[in-house]
């Protein structure tokens, strides 16, 4: 899912950064797999496999990241992130 959703944000000219699954990260522990920006708009998504269930470290980045006003999506459907980058960032 992860690729499929990094070809449709490059398909669109999304910038984005996305966590390396092969290595240890070298960003904050808990942040979400994909930062999308266009703009001055950002959101995150973090892709989990059907009844994945979040660590305390990405609960404690999604509930700062949301205070701060990032939408920020948990999902297991790619559908679901398209559709949540195209309201989040596209006009």
């Amino acid at each position: 899912m992860h690729d499929a959703l990094l070809t449709d944000l490059k398909r669109r000219g999304i910038p984005y950064i996305h966590s390396r699954m092969d290595k240890p990260s070298t960003i904050r522990r808990g942040w979400p797999d994909v930062t999308a920006m266009l703009g001055i708009r950002v959101c995150c998504i973090e892709l989990k496999a059907k009844g994945g269930a979040l660590s305390e470290d990405q609960k404690t980045v999604i509930t700062e990241l949301q205070t701060a006003g990032v939408p920020v999506l948990v999902s297991s459907d790619l559908a679901e992130s398209i559709n949540f980058v195209k309201q989040n960032l596209l006009p």
